[in-house]
């Protein structure tokens, strides 16, 4: 193989290496290159075309099969092992965040019947609003006492700390991390494990497709409505955990004796900043945004059985807590 005298670019002797391995038969990749009169540039051409072909051959090769009738062309994978191995998760995870981002655009169409998509709102609302209301309550309302609990504890013993603390840890605590946070991560168990098993199942069954068919935008019917209920009810569902929370602890403190009703009740209404809601209500919009798109996502792109649609379930739901503790930081770092 002659090469020209005008590549003296020492990247051009990797990717020169990379394509003659990709392209080449098994017999004919041990090609030297020759060159009259090389300059100093082809000269470093060379070499490094002939130490990247070392490294390819060590890290990429595969080993030697028998051709047989039924052996197909050797594909990417089976060519670059370990190439393959680092840079498929790279390569999925930016074609899933374009798909993503994508969905999200498609999804802000203007419906064409807006009462019809105004009935999907309400009945999404009324499951993500009043299907999690229970487990809402039960989980704030012990979560709430704990920390009651936990708190009288650690200040049992201390006599330069007043007894109205109690209810002034438990509030701050309550409003800004237990009810927002807790609350969302409860919800991402419960309503996006729903979310991406309903849409994944109307995929696999392909209710999606004939929506396609007669013309109906599906990411705006099926999603928009569903990130809309989630937007308001999970900031509800929010402001209810904070109650409840906030009642769990008075009874929790009342039971220990550490501080009762009225010093408790005290503590609530002491050094009170209004701001603390405002985190509060930012923090639960933004988590119940992420954890319908999340949940939307896994359940709408899901390819396969029902196999599949368990594990996107789980996927949905894994990725919505990461999403959540990361947002929560994000927003604490930029709000407070």
């Amino acid at each position: 193989m002659r090469l020209p005298r005008r590549y003296p670019d020492l990247l051009s002797g990797s990717l020169l290496a990379m394509t003659l391995y990709r392209n080449s038969k098994h017999e004919t990749r041990n090609l030297k290159l020759e060159t009259r009169n090389p300059e100093p540039g082809t000269r470093n051409l060379i070499f490094f075309y002939q130490w990247s072909m070392s490294i390819v051959k060590v890290f990429c090769q595969t080993p030697t099969q028998t051709p047989t009738a039924n052996s197909q062309q050797p594909t990417a994978n089976s060519q670059y092992p370990i190439l393959f191995l680092f840079l498929q998760p790279i390569m999925r995870f930016l074609q899933d965040t374009g798909t993503y981002f994508l969905m999200l655009r498609r999804m802000v169409i203007k419906p064409d019947r807006i009462n019809m998509y105004w009935l999907e709102v309400l009945r999404q609302m009324t499951d993500i609003g009043f299907g999690s209301l229970i487990i809402v309550l039960l989980s704030s309302f012990f979560i709430g006492a704990v920390t009651a609990v936990q708190t009288a504890y650690q200040l049992a013993g201390t006599v330069l700390v007043p007894p109205y603390y109690l209810g002034l840890i438990v509030r701050n605590t309550t409003i800004l991390e237990l009810a927002p946070t807790f609350t969302c991560l409860i919800l991402a168990g419960k309503v996006g494990s729903n979310i991406a098993s309903e849409l994944g199942t109307m995929r696999i069954s392909e209710q999606i497709d004939a929506l396609e068919i007669m013309g109906v935008p599906t990411e705006t019917y099926l999603i928009l409505p569903r990130v809309i209920a989630s937007v308001i009810m999970i900031p509800a569902l929010v402001v209810v955990s904070a109650f409840v929370g906030i009642g769990g602890g008075m009874l929790a403190g009342s039971l220990t004796g550490y501080a009762s009703s009225t010093e408790f009740t005290y503590g609530l209404l002491a050094f009170f900043d209004p701001y603390d809601i405002t985190m509060m209500m930012i923090k639960a919009v933004t988590f119940g945004f992420l954890i319908s798109t999340i949940s939307c996502f896994k359940g709408f792109y899901i390819q396969g059985g029902s196999i599949e649609i368990g594990k996107a379930s789980t996927q949905a739901v894994v990725l919505s807590c990461i999403f959540v503790l990361l947002a929560d930081y994000i927003l604490a770092e930029l709000l407070l």
